[in-house]
């Protein structure tokens, strides 16, 4: 389902910069076709540069994502632009003898911004759901979970239950609940169906991607072990690449903003314009 998901909102987001690249060529060039306009040069190394660097931004947004459910999230599609903009604007600075026009660079990217905001708008109105089997015993938080608006209960299995048991659906979640002792036929279920490729997570983290809350019976020590930090140390290398190109450029905007903010503070407040604390984590 996840992969599904992604593939065709990257689809989606190629047609609508596809057609946002037409509208704004009609727009300064006088024709939908980019390449039959009059340019002082070839107009394909720019559009190769926005459709390539549509394509990383896209790769890089969905490995910071993590693994939780796909959602067609507005934010999502910000980072998509702004990624897309910069290597872009950054290709552009690296081969400075292609052609590029700003008037293009601009009208796609408001009419990209508005096309793939429609197509997620659309999608959000769509009911979608992921399909769990969940073996628990904490009733209560089955039920929060079965009244959420994406979450689909297929059915319900005791920890401690002895008796046979059938391989579900291929297209479901197993969600455990890793507090409880399971009985031998469910373990060799749960291996069975592990070696067979099912997606097994554990039940927490399902139930709070989906409820957004933190089942307050789960909490206990060890709770990094039923949330590696594995799951998401593979995009941490783009998080980090993200952060610091992205501070880099932005910095002519975030100094004088920062300096207003911190004069507005001060006069409002007699404290410090940082905050600084110690956290856990």
């Amino acid at each position: 389902m996840r992969t599904r998901f992604l593939i065709s909102v990257a689809l989606s987001d190629l047609g609508a910069l596809t057609l946002s690249i037409g509208l704004a060529s009609l727009y300064v060039f006088d024709t939908a076709l980019p390449w039959l306009a009059v340019t002082p040069g070839s107009i394909w190394p720019l559009i190769s540069f926005m459709v390539g660097s549509m394509i990383i931004s896209s790769i890089i947004t969905e490995q910071m994502s993590g693994p939780g459910i796909p959602r067609p999230t507005y934010g999502r599609m910000v980072a998509i632009l702004l990624g897309t903009v910069l290597f872009t604007t950054a290709l552009l600075v690296l081969f400075r003898d292609v052609y590029f026009s700003r008037s293009l660079l601009g009208v796609t990217s408001g009419s990209w911004l508005v096309l793939a905001s429609a197509h997620r708008f659309v999608r959000r109105l769509r009911p979608w759901t992921e399909r769990i089997a969940v073996i628990t015993q904490e009733k209560q938080l089955v039920d929060d979970l079965a009244l959420s608006d994406h979450a689909e209960v297929v059915w319900v299995l005791s920890p401690d239950f002895d008796g046979p048991i059938e391989l579900p659906d291929r297209d479901l979640t197993i969600a455990v609940d890793l507090r409880a002792v399971l009985s031998e036929r469910v373990a060799q279920f749960l291996s069975s169906s592990d070696v067979a490729g099912y997606t097994i997570r554990p039940f927490t983290r399902v139930y709070e991607e989906h409820t957004g809350r933190v089942p307050l019976v789960h909490l206990a020590e060890g709770w990094e072990i039923s949330a590696p930090l594995l799951d998401v140390a593979h995009w941490l290398p783009g998080k980090r690449i993200f952060d610091v190109v992205f501070t880099f450029v932005m910095t002519p905007l975030w100094i004088p903003l920062g300096l207003l903010t911190a004069v507005y503070v001060k006069l409002v407040d007699p404290g410090f314009a940082i905050f600084k604390q110690q956290r856990v984590g």
